[in-house]
């Protein structure tokens, strides 16, 4: 924890502060900081009786929420999250601007309904870790607690507090809002006319605070209890909206406010926040809040848009609009789900089941309505998503995960901090065990950031818990050699912990087949690789940090990896890097199921350039009787007895995140520069642009269809599988958009080397021929020249004795 707080203190960026880093929640904020102030919002169909049954609070997998994402959104800057909610006939709009220190924030909520319908909206925010603090309040203003009434407040409402996490005072402000307001002929209304806001105080437990929805529940019974007493049968002919209220008091030292608000049609109210421990801050942020939202919306909105467009560049066949609003919408949500969280986990430890201490994470998450959590491999490819586009935001995440590192630099593969972690798990899949190891996706990431000077000083800082993680990892998934009798190049190899036999969780392909038999004496090719590939990533971080001997310690443990992945792996029968069981006799044999386990050495590029079997393997990726289709690449080969059995998970479906792998492969073996052969070359481009536009248009038309993107696609149709809005890594279909379609030139015919020999012996034999020729030549000139000089001048002396006699 300290190494954490030193980096944070060193990288400290107000921007960052505040977010929407409640993923858990349909809407929740709060800062990136432990035992602060959290804020939340809930709604429900207040027109019937039944509308209760409809509350909406957390991220759940509800079929209703037609769309979850945000269209247009920077952690920094702020931006628009879009909830379309079927069931109660409500589209939900939470549009946030942050001022440019990040400290302060305002937030409009616009709801869009028919002109009929009837929707309460309760907006609550509180402090927690208000038992320990004695240096933290939060509180209505005098002038608001003036106007509470037992029908409600009347105008805005002022919320005024103190806390330590958030630099001391601050004010929180909910305007009265701009909409209808049902009307009722029920001699309750008058009671509580819904034209004001209704209030609540509470004083609620820290480790409870995120069990709002049931605190408003239980609130409710006592309102309805109430109710029925007073009016007994004509409870029939009920106005719902004024029973399902606040009760409308104030309770002294309370650390949660809620405030509800009834609107009929279409609405709009905003939240405002600022700090307000001086004059000096008052009058900073009135300059803020001054200039129209509208206004301030826009700007945000054209910032952020400038930003995505320097980061990327759409290419063809996906430059295009709507292309952008897609790939923008993926990126932004990516940000939008990113999360802080805090609390303790249980532990399998030597002592038994335990709870860990508490602790914070700063993490993206694979999906907010179904895995909303860091989970360890799907953190690195959010980090591929972002890396361009806020490499600071990827490096801040990538910092948070190292320091959930225990003593012995072991990493939680799923991270599941506190109650309200746990609440969204069974209970059979909260317990980490640390022998489980998870896909190293982190150290590969970081080693695909280009680092700034004071970027680098982090990383500096950070090495030695990476060389830690690292260390943990290959000594604690070891693979046998010795107690096998084996013959290997190098004793790189390594085996998943953790197996069942339906599963290996550990290795991110839960279900995907491997050898029947539970052995000591498997090696895991999926693994292998990612030690590879880890180890390739090491030695760059170390060598861009000037320690050149760990550096080819590294690539010493990259090259056994491959060299073994190559002797003792590949398998002629199955043209395919396999896993090594072991049979009745202790012998070494192959156990291949061709997909992504035997892909992933060609996935993580550890397969060399001129190896002749970089053909098999990519005649069998695109092989539609294995595991190409018109989808994407198969996790399994449509061959393979085991494809579509079972649950069904890993057996056969398309996942983003491998093809982007693969495509990345296909790239990196069809470039200019590769040693590969021509046929490789073309064979890989080739596969590249179909693959690459065969992947986007299928995960695209299924966004169009639904709203959203999925956690796999179908292996035979295409179809959406899995938990809906999974942009932990489905939106790196954005990022594939960003690539360019590769052409491969064909080569200038070779020539042999005996021949090119042979041609230069012969042109240095010409040349020596045509000097001597050249030189006699020269020699026979130079005679005949003397010759003729000879031959004038005795033609001369004779024109002189004529002449002379002549003259006699």
């Amino acid at each position: 924890m300290i190494l954490f707080l030193l980096i944070a203190v060193c990288f400290a960026d107000d921007s960052l502060l505040w977010g929407q880093y409640r993923p858990n929640l349909l809407f929740g904020m709060r800062p990136n900081v432990p035992e602060s102030l959290i804020n939340g919002l809930s709604w429900f169909n207040s027109a019937t009786i039944n509308g209760i049954t409809k509350v909406r609070h957390e991220t759940e997998n509800i079929p209703e929420i037609k769309k979850l994402a945000h269209s247009a959104y920077d952690v920094r800057l702020g931006g628009r999250q879009i909830i379309q909610d079927q069931g109660n006939a409500l589209t939900l709009l939470t549009d946030l601007v942050k001022s440019e220190d990040g400290l302060a924030w305002e937030l409009r909520i616009t709801g869009k309904q028919h002109k009929d319908s009837i929707q309460s909206i309760i907006f609550y925010t509180g402090i927690e870790g208000h038992e320990t603090k004695s240096d933290s309040s939060i509180q209505i203003s005098k002038e608001t607690k003036k106007n509470l009434s037992n029908k409600g407040i009347s105008g805005d409402i002022e919320i005024l507090g103190s806390d330590p996490t958030l630099g001391g005072k601050f004010r929180m402000v909910i305007t009265e809002g701009e909409g209808e307001k049902p009307e009722h002929d029920h001699e309750h209304y008058d009671n509580k006319p819904p034209s004001n806001s209704f209030y609540a105080g509470l004083t609620v437990p820290t480790e409870m605070m995120w069990q709002m929805r049931k605190i408003y529940a239980t609130m409710l019974q006592k309102e309805v209890q109430q109710f029925i007493e007073e009016y007994g049968d004509s409870s029939l002919d009920i106005p719902v909206y004024s029973i399902f209220s606040l009760n409308n008091q104030y309770k002294e030292g309370a650390n949660v406010h809620l405030v509800q608000k009834t609107f009929q049609g279409d609405f709009s109210f905003n939240i405002k926040f600022h700090p307000a421990d001086s004059l000096a801050d008052k009058k900073k942020y009135a300059e803020f809040f001054d200039q129209p939202f509208k206004q301030r919306f826009t700007n945000l909105m054209l910032k952020q848009e400038d930003k995505f467009n320097n980061a990327y560049t759409l290419n063809k066949p996906f430059n295009e609009m709507m292309y952008h609003t897609f790939a923008n919408e993926l990126l932004s949500s990516v940000s939008g789900g990113i999360g802080f969280f805090h609390g303790d986990s249980v532990i399998d430890s030597d002592y038994g089941i335990a709870q860990s201490q508490p602790r914070s994470l700063f993490s993206g998450t694979p999906s907010r309505t179904f895995f909303p959590r860091g989970f360890y491999w799907d953190q690195g490819f959010t980090a591929l998503s972002l890396k361009d586009y806020d490499p600071d935001l990827v490096l801040d995440m990538l910092v948070s995960w190292m320091d959930t590192m225990d003593d012995d630099g072991w990493i939680e593969r799923e991270q599941i901090l506190g109650d309200e972690g746990r609440s969204r798990v069974p209970e059979e899949f909260q317990v980490q065990s640390p022998e489980i190891a998870n896909p190293p996706t982190l150290i590969m990431a970081l080693s695909h950031l280009e680092f700034t000077p004071k970027q680098k000083k982090v990383l500096k800082k950070l090495y030695p818990k990476l060389r830690q993680h690292f260390d943990w990892f290959v000594t604690t998934q070891k693979g046998e050699i010795e107690l096998y009798d084996r013959e290997f190049h190098s004793d790189e190899v390594y085996r998943w912990r953790g197996k069942s036999a339906e599963h290996i969780f550990a290795s991110g392909f839960d279900d995907y087949p491997r050898a029947p038999d539970i052995s000591d004496g498997e090696i895991h090719v999926d693994l292998m690789s990612w030690v590879g590939a880890s180890a390739n990533s090491m030695a760059k971080i170390a060598e861009y940090l000037g320690k050149d001997e760990e550096a080819e310690m590294y690539m010493r443990i990259m090259n056994g990896v491959k060299t073994n992945l190559a002797n003792n792996h590949w398998s002629d029968e199955y043209k395919s890097f396999c896993d090594i069981g072991v049979d009745d006799f202790e012998e070494d044999k192959h156990e291949c199921h061709v997909g992504y386990v035997t892909l992933l050495p060609f996935a993580l590029k550890l397969v060399e350039e001129d190896d002749a079997h970089l053909v098999d393997i990519l005649e069998q990726i695109r092989d539609p009787e294995q595991l190409w289709s018109e989808y994407g690449v198969r996790s399994l080969s449509k061959s393979d007895e085991f494809f579509g059995t079972g649950e069904n998970y890993w057996r056969g479906s398309i996942w983003v995140n491998v093809n982007y792998l693969i495509l990345d492969a296909l790239k990196h073996y069809s470039r200019p520069e590769s040693i590969a052969s021509f046929e490789v070359k073309t064979l890989s481009a080739e596969i590249y642009n179909e693959l690459r536009r065969n992947l986007v248009d299928n995960v695209y038309k299924h966004w169009l269809k639904t709203n959203t993107v999925w956690e796999s696609y179908d292996g035979l149709t295409g179809a959406q599988r899995g938990a809906k809005c999974f942009t932990g890594w489905t939106a790196l279909t954005a990022n594939i958009m960003f690539g360019e379609e590769i052409t491969v030139t064909e080569p200038v015919e070779e020539v042999q080397e005996d021949e090119v020999t042979e041609k230069t012996e012969k042109t240095e034999e010409s040349e020596q021929s045509e000097e001597t020729e050249e030189s006699t030549e020269s020699e026979e000139s130079t005679t005949d020249d003397d010759s003729e000089k000879a031959d004038i001048e005795s033609i001369e002396e004779e024109i002189e004795e004529e002449i002379e006699h002549e003259d006699l």
